[in-house]
């Protein structure tokens, strides 16, 4: 599945602007910037699993928050500090995406790892 997805498009270059939690969940991530590479990304991925309901709503392409997670489980009394500490980090933050891979949460289990090539175009 993941590897065809992955076959069809070249690393991504990514550039990350700003941070943000998700709800109650205590979950810190960094945001990057959307971009048509990074949504087609994600589509293709969404495609090739299917729609399948045990990844949940939050794939489905009109509710998909790009995302990189810093922390999990932040206790409402740490925030603060961790507000603070994302807001003094250089900004931006610029890489490349070159992988996808299936992990499973919370055990952080990596099912699949598979390397953005674009040798399928």
């Amino acid at each position: 599945m993941l590897d065809h997805a992955a076959a069809l498009r070249p690393p991504i270059p990514v550039e990350i602007a700003d941070w943000g939690a998700f709800g109650r969940g205590g979950v810190v991530y960094l945001a990057p910037t959307a971009t048509r590479a990074l949504a087609g990304l994600q589509g293709e991925v969404t495609m090739q699993l299917g729609g399948n309901p045990a990844f949940g709503a939050y794939w489905s392409p009109w509710a998909w928050t790009p995302h990189v997670t810093l922390a999990t489980s932040v206790p409402p009394e740490l925030l603060g500090p961790v507000a603070a500490a994302c807001d003094a980090l250089a900004w931006p933050i610029r890489g490349r995406i070159e992988a996808i891979a299936l992990v499973e949460y919370p055990d952080r289990r990596e099912h699949v790892v598979c390397r953005l090539s674009g040798d399928a175009r």
